[in-house]
Order: structure tokens, then C-alpha cells, then sequence
């Protein structure tokens, strides 16, 4: 299923959409929100011990995509997207 994320803040414009697309595999959606070269994508990892492979990318100017190897992670892992004018 897709996540349920908790918003601490959104200047974006609009609701940012979570999508599942595969186990680990997840893209975040906006209509033309995320400005190419513009868009700064942070991330913390939380470590359960064992690897973990994190990919984040910007898709286009309305997508991010979302790669996590370990399952559990997701849920404890700070996510944050920012777009500089």
C-alpha cells in the first residue's frame, strides 16, 4: 500500500500523493511542484543493523521517486522535500 505520511509542513501548493508501485518502490506526486535543479530531497537513514539501499530522484517537475530496501524503514525515516524559487 501506499504510505501514509505525516506533513509537518507543506508550502508546496498542494497535497503532495504517496503511490506504491512495487515492494520498496514509491513515487510522490505533485503537479508541477518539483523544479529541475531546484528541488533539494534530504533524507535520514535510520539503520535497523542489517543493509539498506535508499534511492531518491527526481522524476519530472511532478514526480519523486522513492527506493527502500528494507521494509520497516520507511516508516521511521524522515522525509523531506524542498524547492528553492
Amino acid at each position: 500500500d501506499a504510505p501514509v505520511a505525516t506533513v509537518l509542513e507543506n508550502t508546496l501548493g498542494g497535497t503532495v500523493v504517496w503511490s506504491y508501485n512495487d515492494v520498496g518502490y514509491y513515487t510522490v506526486t505533485l503537479a508541477n511542484a518539483f523544479t529541475e535543479n531546484k528541488t533539494y530531497l534530504p533524507l535520514v537513514i535510520i539503520n535497523d543493523g542489517g543493509p539498506v539501499v535508499v534511492s531518491v530522484s527526481w522524476a519530472s517537475s511532478s514526480a519523486i521517486e522513492l527506493n527502500i530496501s528494507s521494509n520497516g524503514l520507511l516508516g521511521v525515516t524522515p522525509f523531506e522535500i524542498r524547492v528553492y524559487p
